[in-house]
């Protein structure tokens, strides 16, 4: 959409599952990530140039300044690319990916179902490659303040410049966040209900 006169200037089509994220780059490409289990990275006038397949929904995208893409997946993990090929990807989460946030060119924060989230150092070897974790009542989403090192978590916000990350504040939880939570415990109650059917 054209934001001063209200008009549509290009429709993205591709994707067959609903989209649930968008980052829009400073280069003017577009990267979507969707439940059919890719993120896409798309120009300016609705080309699709790339694509990234995952195992499970993709729920979580965030753009690097180098032009490579973290996602977010339902399979527990952060991937990587560069452009198609896949860079490296990062365990430690046990349930869905939601959320992503990069504090600066060599870290990078995921928020996950399992109410964790991680700082990753994205320069170290993959041995060393987390950073911190945080273990949180809720985790709806993870933000980067403009003003780094402040790290907004689930309903927390936290100096992730110390060793551990220090809470300084506790933040309300909006009743839509709450109302996601419920949902996607619903959803993955009737996944898990759906999958013991099948193999039983």
């Amino acid at each position: 959409w054209n934001v001063e006169n209200g008009e549509q200037m290009c429709i993205f089509v591709g994707h067959k599952g609903w989209i649930r994220g968008v980052v829009l780059r400073p280069d003017g490409t577009l990267i979507t990530a969707s439940q059919d289990k890719t993120a896409r990275l798309w120009s300016a006038t609705g080309e699709m140039i790339d694509m990234q397949k995952h195992t499970d929904e993709v729920f979580a995208i965030c753009g690097f300044a180098d032009g490579r893409v973290a996602t977010g997946s339902g399979d527990a993990t952060v991937r990587i690319f560069e452009g198609s090929s896949l860079d490296r990807a990062l365990h430690f989460h046990d349930k869905a990916v939601i959320s992503l946030a990069q504090p600066s060119a060599s870290t990078l924060c995921s928020g996950a179902e399992d109410n964790t989230v991680v700082l990753w150092n994205l320069v170290a070897p993959m041995s060393n490659a987390i950073l911190a974790v945080i273990d949180l009542e809720n985790v709806a989403t993870v933000a980067i303040a403009s003003r780094f090192p402040y790290l907004a978590a689930g309903n927390e916000l936290y100096n992730i410049a110390t060793t551990p990350p220090t809470m300084i504040a506790t933040l309300p939880v909006s009743p839509a966040a709450l109302a996601f939570l419920e949902t996607r415990k619903k959803e993955e109650e009737t996944n898990n209900r759906d999958h013991n059917h099948t193999t039983s």
